[in-house]
């Protein structure tokens, strides 16, 4: 379970379950299955779907001797949005250099949540 910190009057600070750890349900679900299919993925960047394709890729990049740059991002995040055209960029300029670049949906499935 993801958690942010947040002070209380006395100074200290508690953990308090984070908005990205609530399961998506219902018409959330719809929203969320739409908007992950509207992020366009370059060619340059590897959208990864579960642990499974992770650790293929990741045993590739390993055995061809290359860094994996992995971003995990969600739909409904501003700052993620933002980074999302210069990761794309990264991959276009660093393709065939030895660094590979994947991006994982993490709202895309409660799975996707715990392995990332």
């Amino acid at each position: 379970m993801a958690f942010s910190m947040r002070g209380s009057h006395l100074g200290m600070r508690m953990p308090v379950p984070s908005r990205a750890s609530r399961p998506v349900t219902g018409r959330r679900q719809g929203m969320v299955a739409r908007a992950a299919a509207e992020v366009s993925v370059s060619t340059a960047v590897l959208p990864l779907t579960d642990r499974d394709h992770f650790r293929e890729v990741l045993s590739e990049a390993n055995t061809a001797n290359e860094v994996l740059v992995v971003d995990y991002f969600t739909t409904w995040c501003g700052p993620c949005k933002l980074i999302a055209p210069k990761v794309e960029e990264m991959a276009a300029e660093m393709a065939g250099e030895g660094v590979r670049f994947a991006k994982v949906t993490c709202d895309a499935s409660d799975d996707n949540k715990r392995w990332a």
